[in-house]
């Protein structure tokens, strides 16, 4: 699967502009599936983007799973110092 830098920036400017803190946010499938806040509807394709911005440390989060290892929920609690500084420069 290939790297899709703007998907990681849509995920990165959700966040910023939806998260207020303490709160977390959660995005389950069937939510994702029904909007149009981004540019793809795989949520597979999605989960894989916000793991990688999660695991680079962009996002404080994770994705959960299900009993069947189907990724069905992504969570954070916002963007990380470097989240704020990537949506800077890029």
């Amino acid at each position: 699967m290939k790297r899709d830098k703007n998907l990681i920036r849509e995920i990165l400017e959700y966040v910023r502009d939806n998260h207020q803190y303490p709160e977390m946010i959660k995005i389950d499938k069937t939510e994702f599936l029904q909007s149009s806040k981004f540019s793809t509807q795989d949520f597979e394709l999605f989960a894989h983007h916000f793991l990688l911005t999660v695991n680079k440390g962009l996002l404080s989060g994770n994705v959960n799973r299900d009993a069947a290892n189907d990724k069905n929920t992504v969570s954070t609690t916002g963007l990380t110092w470097e989240g704020y500084d990537y949506l800077e420069v890029s």
